[in-house]
Parts: C-alpha cells; sequence; structure tokens
C-alpha cells in the first residue's frame, strides 16, 4: 500500500513480530480496561455496602390481640424471642401471656394488700411504692433453657420454628432441631416501711456502693434512702434495709410546697434527684449525701404555655426524656460549663428535642435497653420511634381505629414494639436500620450525652450497655490531612531539593551511585519504619526535644556557612578540594546537630523557663504562675523561618552589590543577623497583642506525636517524590541548559529559571503520588502515634487516621452494623479523598505541561 510520502518499505514485516505487536496492544489494552474495571469495582462495592446507612426504618404490623387484664397497666415489657409478654396492674398483679394469641400464662399477684400507687423499673428489677406507706422490690424476668431434649409431648411434636404453650411454659423448635423453653419467673422481697402515709412517686437507681431509694409521700415528705443488706448472725438470715433521710418538701424547698411533684426521678448514679411539676417546674437536687440534699437548680423543662404529661429517663438513667401536651419531647443530661454556680458543679441542659409536626400529648416513654432508641406513644394513638443522639425518627405507626394509646415498650432486641390499647394488645415488627448514622452526624457536630457543646468525636465502642456510639468521621478526616501535611512538609522539600541536586550538580558518576540508593529506601517496609518511629526515635525526641528543634535551623545555617567558606579558598586549591565537595556538604548534618545539641540548654533556660515541655503545657498552669513562661519563644521558633525567607530578599536588594574580599561570607552574616531580628521583632510583636499560639498550633506534649510520624512517613515518601522528580528534571533537554549557561546564568540559576519550570509537569506528578501514599499510609501511622482522634493542629499531639482506624477497627466490628459500615464509609471517604485531589492535581499538571511548551 503507498504512504504519503511515496516511498515503499523495503522489507515487510514478519509473521512473529506482526502477532507480537497485535497481542502486546491487546494485553496493555485490556490491562488497561482491567484497571478501570477494578478501580470501579470497588468504589460501587464501597457504594454499596454504605448505602443501608442511608435507608429509613420501617414496621409491620400483627394482628391485634386481647389485652390480658382490665385495670391500667402500669409496666409492660415482652421477651428477647417476642414469644411472651407481661404486664403490671395498679393492684400489683403481675399478668404473663402469650403475645400471638393474648393467652394468660400466669396471674401472680405479689401482695395480698394494699394496692401499688406507683412503680418504677430498671431493667427486670422494679420497685413498687404501695398505698400503706411501703416500698417493695421485685425482680420479673423471662427465663429460658436450649435442650436437645424434652418430656414434654406437645414440645416433641412440634416443626422447627413452631411455638407451643404447655402449662406455664412456652416452646419453641428451633432450626437447628432443638427445644427452647420459656417461662416467666417472678420474686419479690418483703415490703420496707418508709412512712404511714401513701407512697405518690417512686424511683431507684443501682448506684456503685448500693442502691439508693427516692420516695415522695402523700403527706409532702421527700424519703432519700439507702438500701443495704446484711447478715443477721442470730438467725442466719438475710436483713434488707433502708437507712438515710426523711424530710418535708415545705423546709427542703419552700417555695414548692403548695403542690406535690408529679415525677420523682433518681439518676443513674443516685447524685442527682429530679422533682418534676405538670407545669414545667423542675427542681434538681444534689443528693451526694443522702443524708443532707442541697437545692442544686431550678429550671423550666418545657415551653410557657406546654405542660408535662409524661417524663422517663434513657438507658443509663442519665439523659431525662420530658414530653408535652403538643407532643414534643426534650431532653436533658448534665453538663459541666467552667462557668457554673451550682453545688455540685454541674447543670441540666436541654440538649435535644424530638418534635416531628404537631402531635397529640406524650402519655408513654419507653426507651431501649441497648441502644440509644426511645418509644413515644401518644394519646391519639401514634407511636413514634426516636434515635436520641442523632434526633432522626427512625418510624412511626398508628393504632387502628382510634384506640387511645395507654402503654407501649420496645422489644429487647430493638426489633419490636408492643403497644397497649384500652382494649386490645397491638405488636409490630420493627426494623430500625442504621439509626445511629446520619449525613449530618457523621460530619457535623454532635451534642453528646455529658458533652457540654456540640463536638466532633469518634467512639465507637465502649464498656456498657448504655454506651452511646460517637460515630463521627470528621476527627478521621482531619487526622489523616494532618498527618499529610507534616508528612509532606518534611518529606517534598528534601526529596525535590535532593533531586535538583543529584540531577543538575552532582557529577553523574556519584549520581550512578546515590540515585539507586536513595531509591532503594522504598524497599523499607511500612511496620520497620512505623516500629523504629514508635519504640526508637518517639522516646529519643522526647528526650531532646530542645535538640531536634532546633536542628532545623541549625543544619541549614551551617551548611550555607560552609559553602560560604569553601567559595574563600583560592583558586589553585579548588580542584583539589572538588573531590571533597559531597562529603564536606554531609559534614554538615552532625555539626549542625552537635551546635543544636549545644546550644538546646541555654535557648530552653532563656525561652521556656528551663522547660519545653511544661512551657507547652500552658492549661495546667494559673495565669500568675512564673513556670507559664511567655510566648515569645514560641513565636519565635515559628518565625525563624519567614523571617529567613524575608531576610534572603534583604540580603538581595540591600547586600547584593557588596564586592570586595570575602563579601559572600559578610552577606551571610548581615543575613543571618537580619533573620534573626525579624523574627525576634514579629514574636515581639504578636507577644504583646496577647496572642498565644500554645494550644493551638503547639499543644500539650505527646511523646508519640505527629512530629514523629511526619518525619517517619517522611521518610517513606522521599524515596519515590525524589526518583519521579529526578527523572522529570533528568528528562529536559540538554540544549536549554547549554542556552542558559551560555547567556550567562549561573548552574543555580539554570536550575530554577529554566530546568524547574520545564520539569514542572513531573514534579507535580511526583508530589501527587507522594501525597497519595501519605494519605493511604496505615502502619506508620498506627506503631507511632496510637490512635487517638482529636481536633488538634499541633505537632506535638497525635491523631488518628482514616487508614489506620479501618486497619484496627474492621476485624473486631460486627458485621452489618453500623459501626461495620461506618469504617466502609471511611473507605469511600478516603477513596473521595484520593480521588479528588489526584483530579486536581492533574489540572494543575496540565497546566504546568502548557506553560512548559510555552516556554
Amino acid at each position: 500500500m503507498p504512504t504519503f510520502t511515496g516511498l515503499r518499505r523495503a522489507h515487510r514485516t514478519s509473521r512473529s513480530v506482526a502477532f507480537a505487536d497485535r497481542f502486546a496492544r491487546a494485553l496493555i489494552t485490556s490491562g488497561g480496561i482491567a484497571t478501570i474495571v477494578a478501580v470501579a469495582t470497588v468504589c460501587l462495592f464501597l457504594v454499596w455496602v454504605v448505602l443501608p446507612l442511608l435507608r429509613s426504618g420501617d414496621t409491620d404490623a400483627h394482628a391485634p390481640i386481647p389485652r390480658p387484664g382490665t385495670t391500667l397497666p402500669l409496666v409492660l415489657a415482652e421477651d428477647p424471642y417476642r414469644h411472651l409478654g407481661w404486664l403490671l396492674q395498679d393492684d400489683g398483679t403481675v399478668v404473663g401471656f402469650t403475645t400471638g394469641d393474648g393467652a394468660v400464662l400466669a396471674r401472680t399477684p405479689m401482695f395480698e394488700r394494699a394496692s401499688v400507687r406507683c412503680v418504677a423499673r430498671h431493667g427486670d428489677r422494679v420497685l413498687l411504692g404501695r398505698a400503706d406507706g411501703s416500698v417493695a422490690f421485685a425482680r420479673v424476668a423471662f427465663a429460658n433453657d436450649v435442650t436437645r431434649d424434652t418430656t414434654s409431648a406437645a414440645a416433641r411434636a412440634l416443626a422447627p420454628g413452631a411455638v407451643v404453650v404447655d402449662g406455664s411454659d412456652l416452646f419453641e423448635r428451633t432450626p437447628e432441631g432443638q427445644w427452647r423453653r420459656q417461662r416467666l419467673e417472678l420474686h419479690h422481697e418483703a415490703p420496707l416501711a418508709l412512712g404511714g402515709a401513701a407512697i405518690e412517686h417512686v424511683d431507684f437507681s443501682d448506684a456503685p456502693d448500693a442502691m439508693r431509694v427516692a420516695a415522695v409521700t402523700a403527706d409532702g415528705i421527700l424519703h432519700l434512702k439507702q438500701r443495704t443488706t446484711r447478715l443477721d448472725f442470730m438467725t442466719g438470715e438475710e436483713v434488707t434495709e433502708l437507712a438515710g433521710s426523711s424530710t418535708p418538701l415545705a423546709t427542703l424547698l419552700p417555695d414548692f410546697a403548695s403542690t406535690p411533684p408529679d415525677h420523682v426521678l433518681l439518676n443513674g448514679t443516685g447524685n442527682s434527684l429530679l422533682l418534676l411539676w405538670r407545669d414545667g417546674r423542675l427542681v434538681r437536687l444534689d443528693t451526694r449525701d443522702r443524708d443532707a440534699p442541697q437545692l442544686a437548680e431550678t429550671l423550666r423543662a418545657v415551653p410557657a404555655g406546654r405542660t408535662v404529661t409524661a417524663a422517663a429517663f434513657h438507658n443509663g438513667k442519665t439523659t431525662l426524656l420530658v414530653g408535652d401536651d403538643q407532643g414534643a419531647i426534650g431532653a436533658w443530661f448534665l453538663t459541666r460549663p467552667a462557668d457554673v454556680a451550682t453545688v455540685d458543679g454541674a447543670t441540666l441542659q436541654r440538649a435535644h428535642e424530638f418534635a416531628a409536626g404537631a402531635a397529640a400529648p406524650v402519655v408513654a416513654l419507653h426507651a431501649s435497653s441497648r441502644s440509644r432508641l426511645f418509644v413515644a406513644g401518644h394519646a391519639d394513638g401514634e407511636v413514634r420511634l426516636w434515635q436520641a443522639t442523632t434526633q432522626a425518627l427512625v418510624t412511626a405507626v398508628r393504632l387502628p381505629d382510634g384506640e387511645p394509646l395507654q402503654a407501649v415498650a420496645l422489644a429487647p432486641k430493638d426489633d419490636g414494639l408492643l403497644v397497649a390499647g384500652s382494649r386490645r394488645l397491638h405488636r409490630y415488627d420493627v426494623q430500625p436500620g442504621h439509626h445511629e448514622v446520619t449525613l449530618a452526624t457523621t460530619f457535623l457536630p454532635v451534642w453528646y450525652e455529658g458533652g457540654n457543646a456540640p463536638e466532633h468525636v469518634w467512639q465507637s465502642t465502649g464498656g456498657s450497655d448504655d454506651f452511646e456510639p460517637k460515630l463521627g468521621l470528621w476527627p478521621l478526616v482531619f487526622g489523616t490531612l494532618k498527618a499529610t501535611f507534616y508528612c509532606l512538609l518534611f518529606g517534598v522539600p528534601l526529596a525535590l531539593l535532593a533531586a535538583i541536586y543529584t540531577s543538575e550538580f552532582l557529577h553523574p558518576r556519584s549520581r550512578a551511585r546515590i540515585k539507586p540508593l536513595i531509591e532503594l529506601m522504598a524497599s523499607l517496609p511500612s511496620v520497620v519504619l512505623g516500629f523504629l518511629a514508635g519504640i526508637v526515635f518517639a522516646p529519643w525526641v522526647a528526650q531532646h526535644l530542645m535538640a531536634v528543634l532546633l536542628a532545623v535551623p541549625a543544619i541549614p545555617c551551617v551548611l550555607l556557612l560552609g559553602a560560604q567558606v569553601w567559595q574563600q579558598a583560592p583558586p589553585w586549591l579548588r580542584p583539589t578540594l572538588e573531590r571533597l565537595r559531597v562529603p564536606a556538604a554531609l559534614l554538615a548534618v552532625p555539626l549542625g546537630a552537635w551546635l543544636a545539641t549545644a546550644v538546646a540548654p541555654a535557648v530552653e533556660t532563656l525561652l521556656f523557663t528551663g522547660d519545653f515541655q511544661g512551657w507547652l503545657a500552658v492549661a495546667t498552669r494559673a495565669a500568675d504562675d512564673p513556670a507559664r513562661g511567655s510566648a515569645f519563644g514560641g513565636w519565635l521558633l515559628l518565625g525563624l523561618p519567614l523571617a529567613a525567607f524575608a531576610a534572603a530578599l534583604l540580603v538581595g536588594r540591600v547586600a547584593g552589590g557588596w564586592r570586595g574580599p570575602a563579601a559572600n561570607l559578610r552577606r551571610f552574616g548581615f543575613g543571618a543577623v537580619a533573620a534573626v531580628a525579624l523574627g525576634c521583632g514579629l514574636a515581639a510583636l504578636l507577644t504583646a497583642a496577647g496572642l498565644d499560639l500554645r494550644g493551638n498550633l503547639f499543644g500539650t506534649f505527646d511523646q508519640r506525636n505527629s512530629l514523629v510520624v511526619g518525619i517517619a512517613m517522611g521518610f517513606a515518601v522521599v524515596p519515590i517524590v525524589y526518583t519521579i522528580a529526578e527523572d522529570a528534571l533528568s528528562a529536559v533537554p540538554e540544549h536549554l541548559r547549554a542556552a542558559s549557561l551560555g547567556a550567562g546564568a549561573t548552574p543555580w540559576q539554570t536550575a530554577v529559571r529554566v530546568i524547574l519550570p520545564t520539569a514542572m509537569s513531573g514534579v507535580f506528578s511526583a508530589v501527587m503520588i507522594g501525597l497519595g501514599r501519605a494519605v493511604g499510609e496505615t502502619m506508620i501511622v498506627v506503631m507511632a502515634v496510637g490512635g487517638t482522634p482529636i481536633l488538634d493542629i499541633s505537632v506535638f499531639n497525635g491523631f488518628r487516621t482514616l487508614s489506620a482506624n479501618i486497619a484496627t477497627e474492621l476485624p473486631e466490628a460486627v458485621r452489618d452494623s453500623s459501626h461495620y459500615r461506618m469504617l466502609y464509609l471511611a473507605a469511600l471517604c478516603l477513596f473521595a479523598m484520593t480521588f479528588v485531589l489526584n483530579t486536581a492535581a492533574e489540572v494543575v499538571r496540565q497546566r504546568f505541561r502548557r506553560r512548559a511548551f510555552q516556554l
């Protein structure tokens, strides 16, 4: 076939070469497509795992069943497998029933006389307040056992998954062929007298030292007792007693004595007692001393014009839920602001409000025993399931036929609702979804229980069932950016300067030896670097912190001073010294380190009160403490690099024309003095303005800190950045160098003003690849800095990154839990961050490339 030149090839391509060419082309094409598909598949998989976090809850209704009993239920509960339920009537009778058809299994009166006036329940423990002025503890629980055999003929005939009632027991055949037997167990203790008047309101708490009881009787007496059990050596029996104070409300609260409270609530530790009235008045008593309770504060629990219709503690008895006649619910918990003036240093704050449009009055509240869910029942039969942390409405249902609601219970596994209407019991299956997570709580501050204000926190697990998961990703994103910043701050200048030196100034023979040596650094495993950083380097830096910080300006100063002295050598000696240039430059490192170590004690005494780490801990020092020191030293340390840059510009303008012997030395001396003077002036100005960088840029010292990680990760990034940048600089055409040098430019001017702009596209690519390595680094961060997810830019504090968090928590996360999916969301965020940064880098690289073509 003729070509555009009109010439024909003299030789034909052999079949083997043509086949190899086509095969290589197909292989490269398929490999590229496969890479793109693989990356897209990983992204789609992450999205697929994360999507369930955004789904809302759902409910499925069962057919209503007749309600056992005719009186108002004080307590309603359901077993974990949702086959049995029980309710407590106001006459003290416990009724056990099946939730499938409402059949009564047992009807047990706890006491023969004295009706129940009030009740408090915490888990399977119940405290009854009675009309005769006594209280009685009881335990109502579901007992179950699993066996491979049973004597019940009805149970033997069961198919897998079916249930049957045999006497007072309920049998279920499991899919594995075993039998699960369930029954209701009731244990109650003898009543304990508080006084002669009826108990109107009662509550209790399982405090760490002993159980505490709070009650208000009809005669206006507040009883605050502690339940103790001792062994009677005469009879050998255990004796239960109540000891504490009985104080008239008129004496303790003169302004509130006219009407008794409508709710009495004792927090989980027993240190705070809350008295709540229907008109919204809320009184908190400090009950740390049960014999002498004190008034802590008075508040208003609901907005003006509303009345309180329901109140209950959330799981853990720390957060108080208050419902009003407008259908709104407020969540209150204790906080400890710095300016509070209460007797115990704490104050109640209304942190959350739950109000999804207009609704009927709240008449029942019940909190989950295992999560931050709670259910609210409204007078018109509507039931709403809320998430306390995210303030999200999980799901809502309404009783059929407008049946009024009397009581509501959330299943122990959060997978169902049991609602008592005026005539029937209603059951609902609930799929709450991943209610702990929303986009707002993931990336915005959240007011967690006990916190003084909304904040960013990542704390996925705790040691108790009432733990509140804190799944904010922003501390992890911030930690990733912080690690990347300090890593690039250390590694990129070192790698680029090394690349410029080896490409433009180093002899080719030396370059052939040094470049492979630096590239071999990339073979160091991250585990080894992390181990050395955490076990060896971090303790050493902690012991010589001041010397390490002073080495940053000392080593460049010694190197520059040595360069100026080197230029003073006579011309006849320079060819001989040329072979010693690299060893002499390397000698500047130990000399600079020695100088920094020598002057560190004097600098620490002069600027940092003799203890730099103590100087950093300004938060622990009083304002008039001499050890607090001045912020001048910190500003000087931070401002020296800027002052040195400004001094370099000043030397070029003022001393650039100096001639004569040792002119370079004189310029260097002038620049050094100018840099120190400018740094001192800037530090004095900022200190006089009252600015202190401690607590933000310079935080309290932690041995495993960002400085250590930045240096360790920098060594991991340097080889790859150096190699790519050096290749890009070496690839610049030689005629550009020759033209620049021929026009009279120095080698340094040629490197900075000609070679570097031309190769900027490749240099920028090197930096971006190093950034990608830093963003995804895991083992160095895990081993060298620990895992504290804090929002602090300080170089002396730690952090936690997305990749380190995934590596440490994913193996322990429960599959399909919110925690598990949040870790995949963290991986997706890491993926997105890398994609965005690389896209932005490519845009900038193309601009540099076009500029290089223009040059």
